[in-house]
């Protein structure tokens, strides 16, 4: 999976898109949900940010806020996509790399 950046304290939609192992696309079936989380230092327990989509329109979206990154240091981090069905987990993303970026422009500068 690429590395992923995102500038810290921004709105970032990530989609993800879903295929079986045909290449057709995978649709969640009825109650299961996509959860991303993202975590600082390899097998640490703390998730810094969770969260979790069911939407099938087109593919999968996370709505990072900036309220989800603001107080997230920069540097390197490692995130996670998996699917829960029930009490079942099953993983989609493994585990990849992520880059928090601090913003060169922050709120209130133009003012």
């Amino acid at each position: 999976m690429q590395e992923l950046e995102i500038v810290r304290g921004t709105t970032c939609p990530l989609h993800i898109a879903l295929s079986g192992e045909d290449g057709a696309d995978y649709v969640l079936a009825e109650g299961a949900v996509l959860l991303f989380g993202i975590r600082h230092v390899l097998g640490t327990e703390t998730v810094l940010v969770k969260k979790s989509t069911a939407s099938d329109e087109g593919g999968y979206v996370f709505d990072i806020r900036p309220e989800d990154t603001v107080d997230l240091t920069p540097g390197d981090y490692k995130y996670t996509v998996n699917m829960q069905t029930g009490n079942d987990f099953y993983p989609v993303i493994k585990l990849a790399d992520l880059k928090i970026i601090d913003a060169i422009t922050k709120k209130g500068d133009g003012e």
